[in-house]
This record gives structure tokens, C-alpha cells and sequence, in this order.
């Protein structure tokens, strides 16, 4: 009897403990890896809004609030940033947020479609879901978002997931818009934080903050659900495109040393601030959005001096460089102010080192066996050297075959792009040895021009066209260039 009474309780501890295994093998499973999430919130994009809750239902079956982070698009804000009650509102934690010092904006919450576009999809997909809705102005300081990110991880749980609702690049052309999100994604997937306030897109606070948070709970895995731009939505020609990202970040990893580097290259300025007295940025108002949020934007310039006001409006229309010619001691320290470099310059972006070479041709210290040479060496010492030459016929439409063997020759010594300066028109390009040479892109400030944008990611090169003209005395993308194009280079 004693006997079958231990085996008896032997028997139901053996049972209570493969049941609780059994039940905390199922918590395991159960448990998310999301933390955090990246959604557009423009309804032209519905399609991929609703994929991304789809998804997060499938990854996140056990969440139970979604704390959603977007900025005030409409000026609505005196403070840098509120709260309040949308959708199925988590009161609890609506409680501590006010306590922590933020207000309550309610009425403004709801006229943001940062979050009203988001809670018909939150209620379809996820009814039991409470929200909490955060929003920001672009006054918020990095100091303000770091704090605030230390607090909300200390007052939520495993089962609160953090959406940062935004769209990636605004009305450019398609191309441009790709161009651009290549290094955003990267940027925010990886969390460079001295990057994300450089890029082209919504403010950049809500990915900071929502990245931010997901770091301090060891998510540093980014998963790309979708990425598409306007365009792809409608069959007729959409000049103003938005980029559109979705996304998880996930427990786990670190974030990469690589990214997309993206270097952006315009033709010759006859630029003068003097020129423009009533507004000294008036050439580049419709233009200055592509050469923002590009790593190096390098402009060129056929010598001549530079005033310390021409300077600044260079780099506050986002140039990062010059190639100019025999620049003078004032130029020098002019640009040295603003921090505008001159080529040839070299630096390393996301893990790739990048040579920039600069040559005139019809300088009388030009050396066709030197610049060889150069070329050689900076090959041998960088992942990628791009070659800037000034050796254009004014108004030629084609290249000269001494400009081709010389072009040739470049490339055989290790050039990996060559951009041609010095005609005020725009000559062929063409792709010789897997790289390309475009022999001239013509003048900025002209009815007809080039910008070519390079995206470097791993072993990939990919090169973008932007076809430029002129409207009423400032620069724009062009809409109905055959020019504009996409090719991949291995």
C-alpha cells in the first residue's frame, strides 16, 4: 500500500512537471521577437498597411498594446509633444505618460492621419489591441527623445510593440525616391544615430525614437516586409512620389557597419549669390530636395573665386563638395567655413572607402600618365573611385575618340565611374568594362542637363539618371526625359 501511494505521487509529479514544460515550451513559442515596427500612413498605400498588420498578427500574436509615434503634420502642437485617446485606448498607460509630463491633445490627435489612418486596420486585424498615440513636432530635441525612450521602456512590457508611422521619401521623382530610401532604410535599420537627422523623408524624431527603444530592448534586426513608391499605384505619370517602407525589428543581433552609400554628382555652375539679390537660392529650390539626404553631393565648378556667401548657399542647398579648379586662398577658407570639401577627396561610408579624383584637362600641369597613375593607386587603396574631368568641346554633342581611348584607359586602370565636365551640353554615356563613363552631364543652371546619382551597397553599384532642365530660372527634375534610367552595375 505505502508502496503504490509514493508510486501514485511520483507518477503526478511527473505529470505537473511535463505539463508546466509543455506550457512554458507553448510561452516560448508564443513569445514575440517583434519589437518594434515601421508603416506608412498614406491611404494610397492601404495595401501594404494591411499587410503589415496581417503580418504582425501572424508574428506578434501575444501583443497586447501598440504604442504609435508620428509627427504633427498639420502644425497643430504648441509643445513638443502629446498624447491622448484614439481607437481602443490604453488608459493605464495613457496615466503614466501624462504623469511623466506630457499632455493630453486628444482633438489634435484625431485630425492626424499618423494615427487615423492606422486604427481601422488596428481594429480589423487586432480588436483586443489597446493604442497609446505619441506625437511630435520637429522641434523635439534628440536630448528630450532619449529620456522619454528610457521611460517608456521602463513602463511597458514584452507585450507592447512600438510603431513608428512615417513615409520615407517626399515628392521627388520615382527614381529619386528610390534612390534616396536605399540609404534610409539602411540608416534606420542600422541606427546610425548622427545619420537619421540627414535624411530625405517625414521628421526624422519618430524613426529615432521608435529605433532607439527597439535598441534598448535588444532588437537590432531589421526585416523588410514592403517597400514601394506612389507611382507603382497609378498608370498615369506621378511627378511627386512619397516612399513607402514596412517593417519589423526584431530581438536579437547588432546592428551592421554597412549601409548604402549614396553620392550624388551635378553638372558646372555659373552660380553667383550677387546674381540673385531678392533670393540667392532661387536656382535651387525645386532641386535642393534631391541633393538633400545624400551622403556626398559633389558640384562643379570651372575656377573662379567663391565669397563666403556663395559658399553658404552651396552648403545650405546640401552640397557636400566641390571639384573646382585652381581654387584661391580666399575660396579655400570661404569653403573651409562651411565645411565644403575639395577634391580629390577620400572618405568611408557604411564600410566602403571612396576615392574622388578631380582633373582638368586643359590646365597646363595636367599629366594624361599621372592621372593614369592616380587612378592606379586610389584603386589599389579604395573600395570605389569616381573620376571627375574637365575636358569638354563647348556644345559638342558627342565624344571625341581621343576622350573614349582616354575614357578606356581610365576605366583599365581602375576608374569605376567617370563623369565628364566642361560642355554646356549633355554627351552619351555608355558602360565599358562594367562601369560607366559619362564623357559630359552639362551645365546645372541649363535647359538641359544631368545629375547621376550612385547607391554602392556590398558587391553592387547601382547608377541613377536624373534628367534635369530649367523653369523659369530654377532647376527641376525633368518629367518627360527619356534619359531617366536605373542600371545595375556588378
Amino acid at each position: 500500500m505505502r508502496f503504490k501511494v509514493q508510486r501514485y505521487l511520483f507518477l503526478s509529479l511527473v505529470v505537473v512537471a511535463l505539463s508546466a514544460m509543455v506550457f512554458l515550451v507553448i510561452a516560448l513559442d508564443d513569445k514575440s521577437s517583434v519589437v518594434a515596427g515601421v508603416v506608412p500612413h498614406h491611404s494610397v498605400a492601404d495595401d501594404m498597411i494591411d499587410n503589415f498588420f496581417i503580418e504582425l498578427k501572424k508574428e506578434a500574436p501575444l501583443v497586447k498594446t501598440l504604442v504609435i509615434v508620428g509627427q504633427d503634420h498639420y502644425n497643430q502642437l504648441s509643445t513638443h509633444i502629446v498624447t491622448g485617446q484614439i481607437g481602443k485606448t490604453n488608459y493605464e498607460l495613457l496615466e503614466d505618460v501624462k504623469n511623466y509630463g506630457i499632455n493630453d491633445a486628444t482633438v489634435a490627435i484625431g485630425k492626424e492621419h499618423s494615427f487615423t489612418e492606422l486604427i481601422p486596420f488596428i481594429s480589423q486585424h487586432l480588436p483586443e489591441v489597446s493604442v497609446l498615440p505619441l506625437m511630435h513636432t520637429g522641434e523635439i530635441s534628440k536630448q528630450e527623445l532619449d529620456e522619454l525612450s528610457q521611460f517608456l521602456v521602463k513602463v511597458t512590457d514584452e507585450n507592447t510593440i512600438f510603431l513608428v508611422s512615417t513615409d520615407f521619401s517626399h515628392y521627388l521623382h520615382e527614381n529619386a525616391t528610390r534612390f534616396h530610401d536605399l540609404r534610409t532604410i539602411d540608416i534606420f535599420a542600422n541606427f546610425e544615430e548622427e545619420s537619421l537627422p540627414t535624411i530625405e523623408g517625414d521628421l526624422w524624431q519618430s524613426l529615432y525614437l521608435v529605433r532607439k527603444i527597439a535598441e534598448l530592448k535588444g532588437a537590432n534586426q531589421f526585416k523588410l516586409l514592403d517597400y514601394d513608391v506612389t507611382s507603382s499605384y497609378f498608370t498615369e505619370t506621378i511627378e511627386d512620389n512619397v516612399g513607402y517602407v514596412s517593417g519589423f525589428l526584431l530581438k536579437g543581433g547588432a546592428p551592421s557597419t554597412e549601409r548604402t552609400a549614396t553620392l550624388i554628382f551635378t553638372g558646372e555652375m555659373d552660380f553667383d549669390s550677387t546674381t540673385y539679390e531678392d533670393d540667392k537660392y532661387y536656382p535651387f529650390r525645386k532641386v535642393h530636395a534631391l541633393l538633400r539626404g545624400v551622403d556626398l553631393a559633389i558640384g562643379h565648378l570651372d575656377g573662379g573665386s567663391i565669397s563666403a556667401e556663395t559658399a553658404r548657399v552651396f552648403k545650405e542647398v546640401y552640397f557636400y563638395g566641390l571639384n573646382i579648379q585652381d581654387a584661391t586662398p580666399e575660396t579655400q577658407e570661404n569653403l573651409g567655413e562651411v565645411d565644403l570639401k575639395i577634391l580629390p577627396y577620400q572618405t568611408t561610408i557604411g564600410g566602403k572607402s571612396i576615392a574622388l579624383l578631380s582633373y582638368f584637362f586643359e590646365n597646363p600641369e595636367f599629366s594624361n600618365d599621372q592621372m593614369l597613375t592616380d587612378i592606379a593607386q586610389a584603386s589599389s587603396q579604395n573600395d570605389f573611385v569616381a573620376v571627375q574631368i574637365d575636358w569638354g568641346e563647348i556644345g559638342s554633342l558627342a565624344p571625341t575618340l581621343d576622350q573614349q581611348k582616354q575614357a578606356y584607359a581610365m576605366v583599365d586602370n581602375g576608374a569605376d565611374l567617370i563623369i565628364g565636365q566642361g560642355s554646356s551640353r549633355v554627351k552619351d554615356y555608355e558602360i565599358y568594362n562594367g562601369k560607366a563613363i559619362f564623357y559630359s552631364i552639362g551645365k546645372l543652371i541649363s535647359v538641359e542637363n544631368l545629375a547621376v546619382g550612385v547607391a554602392l551597397k556590398n558587391e553592387k553599384t547601382e547608377i541613377f539618371v536624373f534628367p534635369l532642365t530649367l523653369d523659369d530660372g530654377q532647376v527641376e527634375m525633368s518629367y518627360t526625359s527619356s534619359r531617366s534610367e536605373i542600371f545595375t552595375l556588378e
